[in-house]
């Protein structure tokens, strides 16, 4: 699945490139095992990351550990997520509401030290809408949530609602300033 990265007012900044590495287990119990690329904006791949996803009991389990310490490029540096988990359910519906997300990131690196604290509250379901993107129209669960992510004792609060079409994963978001102003907007492109 490929991805577009807009910014506020349509200028592409980024792609970014999902490909099913493998597939262990079926329905409602699997590991997801894939390879992320980010491109800037004319396509060159620019980073390159493996990951998973895991499905529990139909419960989306995202490992953000192994995305960040795929992302860094300093094998000497040490990464360490701890909190709440990442987790999203495959049989939302609106009105549904989600756990909040507690997450704390510490990346080390000899004397260097780097904390990030995230927060990531009112999560829920708020409708089913049909979402058309440039892969297609897709019937989606469209999902809201808050986040406060706190780095070097600044602050930065943001919105993102999101569009997950079942069977296909994100297919749209978009991400607002504390002001209620868009920042960004990411579509799913392509799907092989």
């Amino acid at each position: 699945m490929t991805y577009v990265q807009k910014d506020a007012k349509g200028n592409v900044e980024s792609y970014s490139r999902q490909t099913i590495t493998a597939v262990e287990g079926s329905g409602a119990n699997m590991t997801i095992s894939y390879r992320l690329e980010i491109m800037d904006k004319d396509r060159n791949v620019i980073s390159e990351v493996s990951a998973q996803r895991i499905i529990r009991n139909n419960v989306m389990i995202f490992d953000i550990e192994s995305l960040l310490a795929g992302s860094v490029r300093d094998s000497r540096a040490e990464i360490e997520v701890t909190g709440s988990p990442m987790t999203l359910s495959n049989n939302m519906q609106p009105g549904q509401l989600f756990d909040d997300i507690q997450m704390t990131i510490n990346v080390r690196r000899g004397i260097m030290r780097v904390r990030a604290e995230i927060n990531t509250t009112n999560r829920q379901c708020v409708a089913i809408e049909s979402v058309t993107v440039p892969a297609g129209t897709f019937q989606s669960h469209k999902t809201s949530y808050d986040v406060a992510a706190t780095v070097m004792r600044v602050t930065t609060r943001t919105r993102t609602e999101t569009w997950h079409a079942p069977n296909v994963g994100i297919v749209k978001s978009r991400v607002y300033d504390n002001r209620n102003r868009l920042q960004n907007v990411t579509e799913l492109i392509e799907i092989r």
